[in-house]
């Protein structure tokens, strides 16, 4: 591995520095900056972009996915929701989507309060519902309004910030910081850096990162390890683990000793986050496909038991009527035919409800174990470099745990959709039964 020093050299050669980027480090220390900003905002787009993975809709989430399989400047124009014109239009879409959704479970409840009006007033007037439940409302609710709150949650700043335990202690060690005599320190400290670590006028406070350096090193450091120690190594090492967190911001380093350990953690990540990069994209690819089955099966699922009270509703208007054959208000021949009828399109349509969620569970496995493979794929990588399994995979490792989730719901809806319709082909048996 390259010394940072020859790396540091390397990149000072090859590019120009930006104002505030290795090779910056102007003799008069009233212009530099707190920190350099190499790759910070890179490493922040692609964790706010990796944020509308793990929070939003099918839609949204296909956009970012898509952005962060592309160039940086792709994700760095996604990271700009507001002003992103895919990002903005896959959220109107989901909306467009999550209302959809909700007319049409309300359209199947209306039908089946219709298809059950012959039987509601018998069931009704013996103490049982007229009209039917809304089965799975909670399920269907979820679309427009926690799910909503959800995906608010996508975009804020991914940036982990410090507890107040940790902000006490760190306050304690900043104010023991001794700058007297020394007017630039002196400056640094009380102008800028109590700002960026406990926030001004309201402003956030440091990342987890900064406080956790400023209790490391006591204060702030100020002299650079040496290339190739343990510090050095510590450093860089520290870094990358903040980094993949999205704690993304280079470290507080106004005495310009950092920049070596930066520059060769900078290249370390890049190498590390780059090397995974279709695994990434094909585990949330996967988990987008296992999401989807999950609802196919869940719909199936609360169909299967709209269907199964139906049946209990027709067998009840069956055996009353079978149990008060003398009364004025005795059904038809026609409206005990439409009832056996209706009772068996109810046992038809509930069955047919259990393939459509065997075939969700198959291809919700199907999805769960491509993420599953695709992680196994991504930690032989980081085991060849000698690396932390999942650090690399970043956002896609919650994705590969919503897969193996989706799955198994899609099989306990399977399994809750398979009870359902055998309850209607009992209710059927029993009718046929009662009314012999």
């Amino acid at each position: 591995m390259a010394t940072a020093a020859a790396v540091l050299a390397g990149l000072m050669y090859a590019v120009p520095a930006a104002a505030d980027e290795p090779g910056d480090n102007p003799q008069d220390p009233y212009e530099r900056t707190l920190r350099i900003s190499l790759g910070a905002r890179d490493r922040q787009d692609r964790c706010q972009v990796g944020r509308f993975v793990n929070y939003s809709g099918p839609a949204v989430k296909a956009v970012a996915n898509s952005a962060l399989s592309g160039p940086q400047s792709g994700i760095h124009d996604a990271a700009q929701y507001w002003n992103s014109t895919p990002v903005l239009q896959a959220g109107i879409d989901d909306e467009d989507a999550g209302r959809a959704y909700l007319n049409a479970w309300k359209a199947r409840q209306e039908k089946l309060n219709e298809t059950n009006k012959p039987y509601a007033p018998t069931n009704s007037s013996n103490g049982r519902p007229y009209h039917a439940p809304e089965f799975g409302e909670d399920i269907v609710r979820f679309s427009p309004g926690a799910r909503s709150a959800l995906y608010d949650q996508a975009f804020k700043d991914p940036t982990p910030r410090p507890g107040k335990a940790s902000l006490d202690k760190a306050r304690q060690v900043f104010d023991a910081i001794d700058t007297t005599g020394d007017e630039w320190a002196t400056s640094y400290k009380e102008q800028y850096a109590e700002n960026e670590i406990f926030g001004w006028g309201g402003s956030k406070t440091g990342s987890s990162h900064d406080i956790a350096n400023l209790l490391r090193y006591g204060g702030f450091p100020t002299k650079a390890p040496e290339p190739d120690s343990v510090e050095f190594r510590t450093e860089v090492e520290t870094l990358k683990l903040a980094w993949a967190g999205c704690d993304s911001a280079n470290p507080i380093d106004h005495y310009r000793v950092l920049t070596a350990p930066v520059l060769q953690a900078h290249t370390e990540w890049e190498a590390e986050y780059s090397s995974q990069a279709a695994q990434r994209k094909e585990i949330v690819t996967a988990e987008a496909a296992a999401s989807k089955e999950t609802h196919v099966a869940a719909d199936a699922m609360i169909e299967a038991i709209r269907q199964a009270w139906q049946a209990d509703q027709i067998l009840f208007w069956q055996k009353h009527w079978a149990a008060n054959k003398d009364s004025i208000f005795y059904p038809t021949a026609a409206e005990f035919t439409k009832a056996t009828a209706d009772l068996k399109a109810a046992r038809a349509t509930a069955a047919t409800q259990v393939t459509v969620a065997n075939a969700a569970v198959t291809r919700a496995k199907t999805a769960s174990d491509k993420a599953i493979a695709q992680q196994a794929s991504a930690w032989a990588i980081a085991d060849a470099a000698k690396l932390p399994r999942g650090r690399g995979l970043m956002y896609a490792q919650q994705s590969v745990q919503v897969a193996r989730a989706s799955y198994a719901a899609s099989q306990a809806a399977a399994k809750a959709t398979l009870t359902a319709s055998n309850a209607a082909s009992a209710t059927v048996a029993t009718s046929s039964t009662c009314m012999h």
